[in-house]
């Protein structure tokens, strides 16, 4: 019988799978490859996307969220997004932008109110399956490559990206190809970014889920991934994501949802919310409709306290 025990050379990298070396090459995922494709094409699982259809790819059902005896993070938000839709969700620090997604991911659970994801309770592993998550910050292992980043990252969604593939995703992504063997360690903020959306991207999955994915970024970088995110969304992918910049959701968004002290302000065309508050850009917008809420005071938001949904 083989000994189970660990070996001395397993207890030094217990970070890295035993099946991915930092030479490990990657499996060819056995589909034809066009290197005149597109990042958004050469990453998107055709046959997955024909079979979303359309309809609902989420819809979140009056959530509550409290922390303890706090306000809470969210109260009574209800909104739907579509399949083939970009969706931005928006609103200032503390606005409850991060505790939705986390709801969204099975991160935390609601007090009260459902969410669905494909019609499937988000809390259910088969439902997560239909996303691909970037977190404001990704941070991989600082001791693996990018290649083993990648690697590890395609073996945890039982996928296998042909090295060609990725190549074209991160050639797409202006990610210089000497980094990839690289340790994650040395990169900077805009390759870390950039590396964490060709991992969300290779997934093969109809809907992204993004926190922040421009944050930090310089403008270069935020343009060029920008215009990564509308590609996507070209392709039909469904595209949710969190910001703080008004010209990337004007720019990027079919749909703005506006939360702000766990309430949902608005939910539409950043079009729609300009001409409902007289604004010339969506900034002035933005501030013009966060301050008519605050005007009405902690007493005219009438919150009512969530009730604790049981445990099924």
């Amino acid at each position: 019988m083989d000994d189970p025990r660990p070996t001395p050379a397993d207890r030094a990298r217990p970070w890295l799978p035993a099946r991915v070396g930092p030479t490990a090459p990657l499996v060819a995922d056995g589909a034809p490859f066009d290197p005149a494709r597109s990042l958004a094409a050469a990453g998107m699982a055709t046959a997955a996307i024909e079979e979303a259809g359309t309809g609902t790819a989420i819809e979140v059902r009056a959530v509550c969220k409290r922390y303890g005896r706090s306000r809470p993070a969210l109260s009574e938000v209800s909104l739907t997004v579509e399949d083939g839709e970009c969706l931005a969700i928006a609103g200032v620090n503390g606005a409850g932008k991060t505790t939705l997604l986390r709801c969204l991911l099975d991160f935390t659970r609601p007090d009260s109110g459902l969410i669905s994801i494909r019609g499937l309770d988000s809390r259910t592993p088969e439902a997560r399956r239909a996303l691909a998550w970037l977190p404001e910050r990704f941070l991989p292992s600082p001791h693996l490559t990018g290649r083993e980043t990648l690697t590890m990252l395609a073996g945890l969604q039982d996928q296998h990206w042909r090295a060609e593939r990725i190549d074209a995703a991160l050639t797409e992504l202006e990610f210089p190809a000497e980094a990839l063997d690289r340790r994650t360690r040395l990169y900077s903020k805009g390759m870390m970014q950039k590396l964490g959306l060709a991992a969300a991207v290779l997934q093969d999955k109809p809907l992204l889920v993004l926190d922040e994915p421009m944050s930090g970024l310089d403008p270069m970088a935020r343009r060029f991934l920008g215009g990564v995110l509308s590609r996507l969304h070209a392709d039909g992918r469904t595209v949710v994501f969190t910001s703080h910049a008004p010209a990337d959701i004007e720019r990027l968004a079919d749909r703005l949802a506006l939360l702000h002290a766990g309430r949902l302000l608005f939910l539409g065309p950043p079009a729609q919310l300009c001409a409902a508050h007289g604004a010339a850009d969506l900034e002035s917008a933005f501030v013009a409709c966060v301050r008519a809420a605050d005007a009405l005071g902690p007493d005219g938001l009438d919150i009512p306290p969530p009730t604790r949904r049981q445990s099924p």
